[in-house]
């Protein structure tokens, strides 16, 4: 009889899941005023692009680089208008992992100059027989009272009323002609409109 004995020793390699993490965005949710955005991520322990997975707003998008070498994902982005949701995954035989961030995407507000238009009266000049006239005026872009100057006969003309835009008061006039100024003013610039109001009784 002979016998003999073998040890077979399996040792089996530690997994390695996906590890994903997200450096640009570095908060969440981030705030930004441009539509163009530079997206930054790594996902370690993967070794194609294949095995990565950027979905846009819910949308699935192979448009970003994959670097095997340091496991970097780069990706130029165009955001919508308001919240916009960027999840990154990797996945490969031991595992999934992901991150998720959120960019808020709000633009600019350029100030635009204030611009005068006279509603009341329509023409100019405009004839009367009335010596108090109701005077109406459209002046955009400016927010308060303050940015409201207005000549008459070249006086200041300080009662009247400004909202949403709507500038309202009465004009006590003179015989003959009546020149009247309206300006509008903000830190974009400023608008002057000027019309006569012949009063002839």
């Amino acid at each position: 009889t002979a016998s003999a004995t073998t040890v077979i020793i399996y040792d089996r390699a530690a997994p390695k899941p996906p590890v994903v993490s997200i450096s640009s965005p570095n908060t969440s949710p981030a705030s930004v005023n441009s539509p163009n955005f530079q997206f930054v991520g790594t996902v370690l322990n993967v070794t194609t692009k294949s095995q990565v997975t950027f979905l846009v707003n819910g949308q699935s998008t192979t448009g970003f680089t994959f670097n095997p070498s340091n496991g970097s994902v780069v990706s130029s982005i165009t955001l919508n208008q308001g919240v916009n949701t960027l999840l990154l995954q990797g996945t490969n035989a031991d595992g999934t992992d992901s991150k998720q961030v959120t960019i808020v995407y709000t633009p600019v507000q350029t100030l635009q100059a204030p611009v005068v238009s006279y509603i009341n009266p329509a023409s100019n000049p405009t004839n009367v027989q009335l010596s108090s006239y109701p005077v109406q005026a459209s002046v955009t872009n400016v927010s308060s009272p303050s940015g409201i100057n207005i000549v008459c006969n070249g006086q200041n003309v300080t009662v009247y009323s400004f909202s949403n835009g709507l500038l309202n008061f009465n004009l006590n006039l003179v015989q003959g002609a009546n020149v009247l100024t309206i300006t509008g003013t903000n830190t974009a610039g400023s608008d002057t409109k000027t019309t006569t109001i012949i009063y002839q009784p």
